[in-house]
């Protein structure tokens, strides 16, 4: 499976990526950096340097804003350099990176067609995504966590609905299944009904 590099347009996308437990970088996520050797270190670690740009995301799920985002050439680099599939809403963008790095150009701006596009031409299943999903918000692996240890980093409520937790090893975040993972498995069905009808 191919790791991805989602452009500003496609931070959605790049989200669903990482809930099928597909590794997707965001091009926001990305700062300047003082030296870079073009590489993003260790998969999936803050701090990567990437050319003149570091990988550092946020935490949060809202992320935070960037004074400055790469441009399109620092884009194909950063793709080019870690050997990864740039996606891509950006035509221009889209026809220039293709000479040097696969790309995915999408011509819809409806994610459900852009995630099954994605599902077939790279056999990632739409299916069993519990024990696959990473972190939405930095890719770190997702842990079964203690009811215990997480009293304290969430509501109340939430913590007496709710008796199976996950934490990200790495930037610390919780999940359970409440709302939001409703909405993904409304997602999923609706994506699965989607594929069979377009086959």
């Amino acid at each position: 499976m191919p790791e991805f590099l989602a452009d500003e347009m496609l931070k959605s996308l790049c989200r669903w990526l990482r809930i099928f437990g597909v590794r997707a970088y965001y091009a926001g996520d990305f700062e300047r950096a003082a030296t870079g050797t073009g590489k993003i270190t260790g998969a999936g670690h803050q701090g990567g340097p990437a050319g003149n740009w570091a990988w550092r995301p946020d935490s949060s799920p809202r992320g935070k804003t960037r004074k400055t985002s790469p441009g399109d050439d620092d884009l194909i680099k950063i793709a080019a350099k870690n050997r990864l599939v740039l996606l891509t809403r950006d035509e221009e963008l889209g026809k220039r990176a293709a000479d040097y790095v696969e790309t995915v150009l999408f011509r819809t701006d409806r994610l459900d067609d852009q995630l099954i596009l994605l599902a077939k031409k790279y056999k990632f299943k739409l299916a069993g995504i519990e024990k696959r999903t990473i972190c939405p918000n930095c890719m770190g692996k997702l842990e079964r966590a203690p009811k215990a240890t997480i009293k304290e980093k969430v509501f109340p409520r939430v913590y007496s609905l709710n008796r199976v937790f996950w934490q990200c090893k790495k930037c610390g975040q919780v999940f359970w299944k409440g709302s939001h993972w409703r909405e993904i498995e409304r997602k999923l069905a609706g994506l699965k009904k989607q594929a069979a009808a377009q086959k």
